[in-house]
């Protein structure tokens, strides 16, 4: 019996449809999975990391990195043991610095993570975790899949010149909306959601927080449709918007 491995080309496209200078890349394996995106080098461009493997034989996995003409890294591609299963970045240590992280399965579940040295970890250069959908920018505009955790994501560092607390986006909602706002001074931060009647419903933030820009999602899956209210407090500061849920 003869198997032939057939390899996934993985190819970039602009706004048109038309396919980038230097793509597709086929690189190794059979399999391609969901790319990651982010920058790991210098200079201004982002880099685009997906892993692949093969299913025979079993057990060779890699990571592959590329830039937005198709070029490798030098380093790339990496080759844990293992069937690459997931590929993400994140901060682990909190040095500041960018670590990737894969795991891989091969009789057993292993954990990897490598330092990048030089290139610092912030939102803005990493717009596209590896979540199975756009985690940032699907909740700019109120999207909120169900396995996404509800909590409060920090947008910046830069100290706004004042407190703000924006409408939230999409409004109306069903039934899930985010909610940005400006914290200019460190202090305790309350952001609370209220009926028409004043019955507080839910406190989405009750905590501490530095000054910077600040978003949060809300879920109004067990409401009816309705006006609601969103409050946010911070020392002297207090301010409300209303929100439109429509089922």
């Amino acid at each position: 019996m003869q198997l032939e491995l057939r390899l996934v080309n993985a190819s970039v496209f602009n706004s048109n449809l038309d396919r980038l200078s230097g793509w597709p890349q086929i690189g190794g394996g059979e399999h391609y999975a969901t790319p990651i995106i982010g920058k790991i080098s210098s200079g201004n461009d982002l880099n685009i990391l997906s892993n692949t493997w093969d299913a025979i034989p079993i057990g060779f996995g890699y990571i592959y990195s590329y830039n937005i003409t198709g070029e490798q890294q030098p380093w790339s591609p990496l080759r844990p043991w293992g069937i690459v299963k997931s590929i993400s970045f994140a901060d682990l240590n909190n040095d500041g610095s960018v670590e990737l992280i894969a795991v891989t399965s091969q009789n057993q579940t292993n954990l990897y993570a490598w330092t990048i040295p030089g290139i610092p970890f912030t939102h803005e250069d990493f717009p596209w975790p590896q979540y199975g959908h756009d985690r940032y920018r699907t909740n700019q505009y109120g999207f909120i899949p169900p396995d996404e955790p509800v909590g409060i994501q920090p947008l910046n560092t830069n100290v706004p010149a004042s407190f703000n607390l924006y409408q939230n986006f999409p409004n109306p909602f069903n039934p899930a909306t985010s909610i940005k706002f400006d914290i200019a001074k460190r202090g305790n931060v309350r952001l609370v959601v209220f009926d028409m009647l004043g019955r507080e419903l839910s406190t989405l933030i009750n905590e501490s927080l530095n000054p910077g820009s600040y978003q949060v999602s809300f879920d109004g899956s067990g409401l009816s449709s309705g006006i609601y209210f969103c409050r946010l407090q911070s020392g002297d500061y207090s301010t409300t918007t209303k929100m439109n849920l429509i089922k």
